[in-house]
């Protein structure tokens, strides 16, 4: 498979803009993309009260002013970025206490430069049937994938067995698993040698 990302330019303000901007409105009632916008943005308390109530017009020059800010720590090679806090909360449901990381709102700024700039590798190697960790595709979703496939495949039995056809299943076994500590356990450099192979776009690597 072809390598990907060769082209994208994440060294360039308008680039990556609209992902910065994606990020800030999907975020921007939380205290710390606040605090973002006030510093690095350089919004002042008023704007920012005016631009959460409705006028989004007042946040276009604080977002180019932050995608500046990180294209120039791309460049430098150098994020100056806050330790993630590592918090542990129970799970409602499971009662599974799960390790959950808090992320700074710069740190979520790059985490959208880095996903949305590997939209290429994205597309190539993650098919659409994947029901995690992408928006509005959660737990109903890969439900509905699930039934859609066994009722798809009992349409087909059923047809080959009225017209006298043979028909192989492809719904034949299933299995239900949950692999312990699956993001605590994964090794960065295994990730990342992977990642190599794929994306030939250093800023990004």
């Amino acid at each position: 498979m072809k390598s990907s990302c060769k082209q994208i330019d994440i060294t360039d303000v308008n680039t990556i803009l609209p992902w910065v901007g994606e990020c800030i409105d999907r975020h921007k009632r939380r205290r710390d993309f606040e605090e973002l916008l006030l510093t690095v943005g350089g919004m002042t308390k008023e704007d920012y009260r005016k631009a959460v109530n409705g006028d989004l017009s007042l946040l276009e020059e604080p977002k180019r002013r932050i995608a500046k800010e990180a294209t120039k720590r791309i460049k430098n090679r150098d994020l100056k970025l806050s330790p993630v806090v590592i918090q542990y909360r129970q799970d409602k449901s499971s009662l599974k206490w799960r390790q959950i990381g808090r992320e700074s709102a710069m740190q979520q700024i790059f985490d959208y430069i880095a996903i949305r700039s590997c939209e290429d590798i994205w597309n190539r190697r993650i098919v659409p049937q994947q029901a995690s960790s992408i928006r509005n595709r959660g737990q109903v979703y890969g439900t509905a994938m699930i039934s859609s496939w066994v009722q798809r495949d009992n349409r087909a039995a059923e047809y080959a067995k009225e017209h006298g056809y043979r028909y192989s299943r492809k719904c034949k076994e299933h299995v239900k698993l949950d692999v312990k500590q699956c993001y605590p356990s994964l090794r960065t450099e295994m990730f990342m040698r992977r990642f190599r192979r794929d994306c030939k776009n250093k800023d990004i690597l």
